[in-house]
């Protein structure tokens, strides 16, 4: 026990009060050394009791407050320097909405401890309180750069997962990260405001030669809602950093040769976000990432240099199918999927760079 991980968990908090008596209470019965876990909360201007209620009620935690909404990628930053300053080996990102298994902590680091070539682990989210689906068991990545919940809505009993298996991504709602990692990568890129973030960051980890994993002897349960069709900021934020990942992680001749696809996607896009009466997301989305070109052309440049696996070993893991229960319609189903996975098919053959 003397030996133990230190670990530093990092909540972004945002008007989450309702949340986070099951949140702490759930993190003050885990069966790893109390002693070894830091608890960071960074509050993006709360307007509810968020703050306070913290305070009075667990005032070990270190609170750095925001006088305004710097989104989830800075504030997750602000408290990466202070997890720096505490000496942390281990860093676990965890959303203010959930609740955790008493074998979280211990799991988790157990599985880094064991595997170095492991950079970041997931537990199996389930939601709450259907405790009875999964909310993701490890997110996908499709080859136009969305990302997406593996075994979204599936029924946990139909599933047979391995104890440690690999995965594409970690969810950001909960993963666990190395400090040497997160050194190397220089915490999450603040291009992105919030949504995609999580993505880019497993991209990132992988390119420098690193495994993801799901966990999944260890559960989180998630009181998690998705709402993509009356939610213009969240479609225009996940739109935007879909882009800008794209930009920065594929090879230039990767992108030359996606982009027939990327452009028939994009036209696709604008006609589905018109008929939701949201028309402008897509424009809105070009000009902010034509606004941030040099930066993103900046950051770009640092990645390449710094990777050491090829686009061929990248895109193994990359998915030519949107396979996500809350966006089913027949168009995706019966054309979309269909056609892209077969162009997808075709492509990965082309690419050995």
């Amino acid at each position: 026990m003397l030996n133990q991980s230190r670990v530093v968990i990092i909540i972004v908090t945002y008007n989450g009060e309702k949340y986070l008596s099951d949140l702490f209470n759930s993190l003050s019965r885990q069966d790893y050394s109390l002693d070894k876990i830091d608890v960071i909360v960074v509050d993006n201007y709360s307007t509810d009791d968020t703050v306070n209620f913290i305070k009075n009620n667990y005032p070990s935690t270190r609170i750095i407050i925001n006088q305004q909404n710097l989104g989830f990628t800075k504030a997750n930053n602000q408290g990466i320097k202070l997890a720096q300053d505490i000496g942390a080996d281990y860093v676990f990102f965890l959303n203010q909405d959930t609740i955790c298994t008493d074998n979280l902590i211990s799991s988790l680091v157990n599985a880094l401890d064991n595997n170095s070539q492991l950079g970041i682990v997931q537990p199996l989210l389930l939601f709450w309180p259907k405790q009875e689906l999964i909310n993701t068991a490890g997110n996908q990545i499709h080859f136009l750069g969305f990302g997406y919940c593996g075994d979204y809505k599936k029924r946990i009993e139909a599933t047979n997962y391995l104890s440690e298996q690999s995965i594409t991504y970690a969810s950001g709602a909960a993963l666990m990260i190395r400090r040497a990692l997160l050194d190397k990568l220089g915490g999450f890129d603040e291009l992105f405001f919030m949504y995609h973030e999580d993505l880019d960051l497993g991209w990132r980890a992988r390119l420098l030669g690193y495994q993801i994993a799901l966990i999944s002897q260890t559960i989180i349960y998630h009181k998690h809602k998705f709402d993509l069709k009356g939610n213009k900021q969240k479609n225009y934020c996940m739109e935007t950093g879909r882009l800008i990942v794209l930009l920065k992680n594929y090879r230039w001749l990767t992108l030359v040769l996606l982009f027939p696809w990327w452009l028939i996607m994009e036209l696709g896009l604008h006609m589905y976000f018109c008929l939701l009466g949201q028309p402008f997301i897509k424009i809105k989305s070009y000009l902010k990432v034509f606004s941030r070109l040099p930066r993103i052309l900046r950051h770009r440049r640092i990645l390449q240099r710094q990777r050491v696996v090829k686009d061929k070993q990248i895109i193994c893991y990359f998915t030519g199918k949107v396979k996500f229960a809350d966006l089913n319609n027949p168009i995706l189903t019966y054309l979309v999927n269909p056609v892209f996975n077969l162009s997808w098919q075709i492509i990965k053959k082309i690419i050995f760079w």
